[in-house]
């Protein structure tokens, strides 16, 4: 079984129309999983450092 992690772009969250048009599109025995960061999560607009983006 095969796993692909989704992480949107800049200023997207998990939600973004692309993201989901990747899920739809992968092969039915891969599970895929969208997440956003934590930044996003929190409601703040820029990234963390990379040692906590990471």
């Amino acid at each position: 079984m095969s796993t692909l992690v989704l992480f949107p772009g800049a200023g997207a969250s998990r939600q973004q129309s692309t993201l989901v048009a990747i899920e739809r599109g992968v092969a039915p025995d891969w599970t895929t999983v969208r997440a956003d960061f934590p930044y996003r999560i929190a409601g703040r607009r820029a990234p963390d450092r990379p040692p906590v983006l990471l």
